[in-house]
């Protein structure tokens, strides 16, 4: 969050435009709000799909990794997935070689890993 917030500092720092500035103010506040009121939850420990997992399965044959995340971290363009998506709640709760039905199709995902986005498969850390 802490980058979010010193992007938008700067963007209002270097914005002449009085509108756009309130825009960009408006949002930094947002987000000041919730690095403020933000709960971390507990890191995710075992093989069990959770908020805060990394999932590694695969949905109709094709295998993806994919981080769950809160809502205001959600970026599905780097496979980070709000634990409220649908497909997201369809895995929680569920480990390596469970079959999953999804959007009526049965058997649809099968997770194959679950683990921490900060470590590796290897169960080697991240830096």
């Amino acid at each position: 969050m802490g980058t979010k917030i010193d992007t938008l500092e700067t963007a209002i720092a270097a914005e002449a435009d009085e509108v756009a500035r309130e825009v960009l103010k408006r949002e930094l506040r947002y987000w000041n709000t919730r690095q403020t009121t933000a709960i971390v939850g507990p890191v995710p420990e075992g093989e069990e799909v959770a908020f805060g997992a990394r999932v590694t399965f695969r949905l109709n044959g094709v295998q993806r990794t994919i981080d769950l995340v809160g809502s205001d971290e959600a970026d599905p363009a780097v496979n980070r997935i709000a634990f409220t998506a649908p497909l997201a709640a369809a895995m929680i709760g569920a480990g390596p070689g469970d079959r999953l039905d999804f959007n009526g199709t049965p058997d649809a995902i099968e997770i194959v890993a679950v683990g921490r986005p900060d470590v590796e498969p290897d169960g080697e850390s991240r830096s």
